[in-house]
């Protein structure tokens, strides 16, 4: 159902760059479970937009998991709503070179990204979700992978209440420091956590 609601995105995105009379050529976005890019995939197939979808995996697991999993979701999306669209393993196009080590780790590529948005657009971002799709957008702009003319959509879907537990390592990446942490706490691999628990 979770695909179902980016279908419904998908349109609505059409509607209004049509209303606008832009065309976007891409469309970049944070993918974790897979259901935001299933969604997406599907909604941009079905409606020969032309858009190119392009997920940014979350953490630093293989493309090919996070592939796998919209696959799953978009298999089970079509049967559930009898929605035929066909999608080719080329449609499943993920980066995950910005993971920072895994899911919920900071990186100073992703407390980069927090602090771009936030100087240059006034938008928050976390460093969980959206601030590796930030980066890895800002690492294909500088190598110029778009062409000139190109139009690129990036879908912010939330997580600006994560930017509290990441307070220190955001301040030290203003400051030019090092950053003091990279991973969080509640990380099952975080090395205090048996301690913790204790």
């Amino acid at each position: 159902m979770g695909a179902a609601g980016y279908i419904n995105a998908m349109l609505e995105i059409m509607q209004q760059s049509a209303e606008m009379g832009v065309h976007f050529d891409y469309l970049i976005h944070c993918t974790g479970s897979g259901g935001t890019h299933a969604g997406l995939v599907m909604g941009a197939k079905a409606l020969n937009s032309g858009v190119k979808i392009i997920g940014v995996a979350d953490d630093s697991s293989p493309k090919e998991e996070h592939m796998g999993k919209a696959r799953r979701i978009i298999d089970e999306a079509r049967n559930v709503l009898g929605f035929e669209v066909e999608v080719s393993d080329e449609d499943l196009t993920v980066y995950n070179d910005f993971g920072g080590g895994g899911y919920g780790f900071i990186s100073k590529e992703k407390a980069e990204a927090v602090k771009l948005l936030a100087e240059t657009e006034g938008l928050m971002i976390d460093p969980v979700y959206t601030a590796p799709a930030v980066a890895t957008l800002t690492d294909l702009c500088r190598k110029r992978f778009f062409k000139e003319g190109e139009n690129v959509l990036f879908l912010h879907t939330g997580g600006a209440v994560a930017l509290f537990p990441y307070k220190a390592p955001l301040r030290a990446c203003v400051e030019g420091k090092p950053l003091p942490w990279t991973i969080p706490d509640w990380s099952p691999r975080a090395p205090n956590r048996d301690r913790a628990r204790d």
